[in-house]
This record gives structure tokens, sequence and C-alpha cells, in this order.
């Protein structure tokens, strides 16, 4: 049997080996746990340079979102532009319609006065040949006046029709005096 002192020397060897068997798994775990620390260490440092480029990344989205709100407001004001663009466009064509229906109006009041006078011209041979003239010169006012009606030369138009006008009043005069 075991006494007390070979119980306390196993006891003393044991607890030794244990001690041993301690510090030899915490030098190995610890080299370990240093492994895994300085691995962690290292993606801390990867995850901090990434959020340094996402941080980058947001200040370059939030330049070009400014940007874009910019081009935003250029857009809305070149809008703004062109809708009174085509509005004016729109006036001025209803403009230039009326305009043209009354010079249209004032050439066919014209032409009527004409083949009245050419009617009348028939009964009266003997001043023939200076109303012929006249309606000729008036016929030839008219046709300009129909040229700058294409052209749009509105101010010409109607000065060449206010002449054309009094030349056939001077004619109906003469005509019917």
């Amino acid at each position: 049997m075991l006494e007390d002192r070979d119980i306390e020397r196993l006891q003393g060897m044991m607890q030794g080996m244990i001690d041993a068997s301690q510090e030899k798994l915490a030098g190995m775990l610890g080299r370990e746990f240093l492994n895994i620390h300085a691995k962690f260490d290292g993606i801390d440092r990867k995850f901090g340079e990434v959020d340094k480029r996402f941080d980058a990344m947001d200040q370059r989205f939030d330049a070009m979102d400014k940007r874009f709100d910019a081009m935003d407001k250029r857009f809305d004001g070149v809008d703004q532009r062109l809708d009174s663009v085509e509005k004016e466009i729109k006036t001025t064509r209803e403009e230039l319609s009326v305009r043209l229906a009354r010079l249209e109006e004032q050439v066919k009041q014209i032409r009527t006065r004409i083949e009245s006078l050419e009617a009348r011209l028939v009964d009266h041979r003997a001043e023939h040949e200076i109303f012929e003239l006249e309606l000729a010169g008036i016929k030839k006012m008219v046709r300009g006046v129909e040229e700058k009606k294409g052209k749009l030369d509105w101010a010409a138009s109607q000065e060449i029709l206010e002449a054309v006008q009094r030349r056939i009043g001077r004619l109906e005069e003469a005509v019917f005096a």
C-alpha cells in the first residue's frame, strides 16, 4: 500500500505534469490566439481601408447629386424658356394668320373692283387705252403685293394696297363722273 508520502509525491508529480501540460497548452493556445489576433488586426485594417473607400465614394456621389440637381435646375429653366418661345411662336403665327387673311380680303376686294372697272371699260371705248394702262399698272402692283405677301413683307404690301385703292378710286371717279 501506498503511504502518505508516496501519495503526496504522486500528487506532486501529477501536479507538475498538469502544470507542465497547462503551460504547454497555454503556450500553444497563446501563440494560436496571437496568430488569430494578428489576422483579425489585418482584417480590421482592410475593413478600415474599405470604409475609407466607401466614404470617398459617398463624397463623390454627393458631388454628383449636386451636379445633377444643378443640371435639373438648368433643364427646368430651358423648359420654361421653350414654353415661353412656343407661346410666342403660337401668338405670332395667329397674328400672321389674321394679317394674311386681312391682306387676302383686301386683294380680293381690289380684284372685284378691277373686274368691275374692266366691265365698265367695255362700254367706254374712247377712254379704253388710258384705263387699260392704268389697270395694267394696278395689276402689276397687285402682283407685287402677292409676291411680297409670300415673303411676309407686311408694311410694303400694305403701302402698295393703299396706293392701288387710291388709283382705283381715281379711275372710278373718272369713269363715273
